[in-house]
Order: structure tokens, then C-alpha cells, then sequence
């Protein structure tokens, strides 16, 4: 989330309020795997988030959770950091195409 808040200011685009995210970035931009993962999926449940961003390392943790919050909520499993921002900023904003050394578009990310 701090990258997230950071990249958003920098690059003069919003966050996307409904989405929470968790996790560590690495220098060279890698998402690291964290712990915790089924409390924080029910965390944001909790708090009315129907959408999440979280490490892909983590993928197989998540799927320990209640099946009916899984069902309630979108995960979406990231390894990069431009990963991370393809879901958590607005894609709605003109900025956004310009993301430095970026056509506008996040690599290694289904839709």
C-alpha cells in the first residue's frame, strides 16, 4: 500500500479506494510473499473491500480461506511492482498511459 501511495502522488493518479493490497517489494521491484494471508483476506471483507492485491507467492494460502468470503471477493495475484499499480491506481485518468517506460499496459497480468 505505501508503494501504491507514493506512485499515486507522484504520478498524480488516485488510488483505487475498494482495493487493499499486501505484501513486500523488493528493490529491483519483486513482490514478496507475507504472512498472514487468511486473516488479512477477512480483514478486508470486514471492512467492506471486494477486491485485493496480494503477492502470487501467496496464491496457495489465500485458498484456505472461508469459501464464502473467496466467493465474495476478487484476488488478484501480482509478482512486479507495475503489476501492483495496474490494480491499484485509477485506470480512468489521462496520466495514465504515460507511466514512465510504459505503454499503459502491465505485463504478466491476466485480466
Amino acid at each position: 500500500p505505501m508503494f501504491a501511495a507514493v506512485a499515486s502522488l507522484l504520478l498524480d493518479i488516485p488510488t483505487r479506494p475498494e482495493v487493499a493490497a499486501v505484501g513486500e517489494i523488493t528493490l529491483r521491484g519483486a513482490v514478496l510473499a507475507v504472512s498472514g494471508i487468511k486473516d488479512r483476506i477477512l480483514a478486508a471483507h470486514r471492512a467492506g473491500l471486494r477486491e485485493e492485491v496480494l503477492p502470487a507467492k501467496n496464491e496457495r494460502d489465500a485458498e484456505e480461506g472461508p469459501a464464502e468470503i473467496l466467493a465474495d471477493i476478487r484476488l488478484r495475484y501480482v509478482n512486479q511492482a507495475d503489476d501492483v499499480l495496474r490494480w491499484m491506481l485509477e485506470k480512468s485518468s489521462p496520466s495514465r498511459a504515460t507511466l514512465p517506460g510504459s505503454s499503459g499496459q502491465a505485463s504478466g497480468v491476466a485480466t
